[in-house]
C-alpha cells in the first residue's frame, strides 16, 4: 500500500521510476526543491506531507544530536525530529526549504564571495536555533525567535557587500516568504543597514 501511494506520489511530482522495488520517499527530497514542498501541501495536505517528511527523516537515519549537524540543511531535519512542528512549521516550511534551495542551487550561481556569504549565514542562522536548544518554546515562539536572528546573520558577512546581481538572486529566492511580517521587518533591518552604511 505504501509503495503504490510513494508511486502515485512520484508520478504526480514527475519522478520517473525504473522499478516500483526501489520507491523510496528520499527521491521525492533529493534534490530537494522549494516547490516540491509547496506542491506536497497543495495536493495532499500539511498531514500527509509532515508524514512524508518524517518517513524521509527516518530513511536519512537524522541523529538526535543536531548540533554535530551544523552546516548541513539536514540540521533541521534534527531539530524537526526533536520538535514536530510539522510541514508549515520553522524547520520544514522555512529552514529547510531556504537551506537547500541557498546551498544546493544558488551556490552554484553565485561568486565564490556569494557562496561564503550563503555557507555563513546559514551556519549562523543555525548556530542561533542552536542557543534556543532545551528551552521550552512552542512551535509559534520558535519561528518567531528563528527569523529574529535573520538580521546578525544577515550581517555577519555584509549581505550589502554582495553584487547587486548576487542581492537580486537572494531577493528572488525569499521573494516568497516575504507576505510573512517578521520577515519583512528582519528584511528592512537587513536594508537599513545598508542605507547607513
Amino acid at each position: 500500500m505504501k509503495n503504490a501511494f510513494l508511486i502515485i506520489l512520484f508520478s504526480f511530482l514527475g519522478v520517473q521510476l525504473a522499478m516500483a522495488s526501489e520507491v523510496s520517499v528520499v527521491n521525492i527530497f533529493e534534490p530537494f526543491q522549494m516547490k516540491t514542498h509547496k506542491k506536497l501541501i497543495k495536493e495532499f495536505g500539511v498531514e500527509e506531507t509532515t508524514a512524508l517528511y518524517n518517513v524521509y527523516i527516518e530513511e536519512k537515519g537524522i541523529t538526535d544530536n543536531c548540533e554535530e549537524l551544523i552546516g548541513s540543511c539536514d540540521y533541521y531535519l534534527c531539530q524537526e525530529k526533536k520538535n514536530n512542528c510539522g510541514a508549515k512549521g520553522y524547520f520544514l516550511g522555512f529552514g529547510y526549504q531556504y537551506c537547500s534551495d541557498s546551498l544546493k542551487r544558488l551556490a552554484l550561481e553565485v561568486s565564490p564571495r556569494g557562496k561564503k556569504w550563503l555557507e555563513t549565514t546559514a551556519t549562523c542562522l543555525q548556530k542561533e536555533i542552536q542557543a534556543m536548544d532545551g528551552e521550552s518554546k512552542s512551535c509559534k515562539e520558535i519561528k518567531r525567535a528563528a527569523i529574529k536572528g535573520h538580521d546578525k546573520c544577515y550581517s555577519e558577512i555584509s549581505f550589502c557587500s554582495l553584487s547587486f546581481g548576487e542581492i537580486k538572486k537572494i531577493l528572488k529566492m525569499i521573494m516568497p516568504s516575504l507576505t510573512t511580517r517578521g520577515v519583512i521587518n528582519e528584511g528592512v533591518q537587513v536594508l537599513t543597514h545598508c542605507v547607513s552604511r
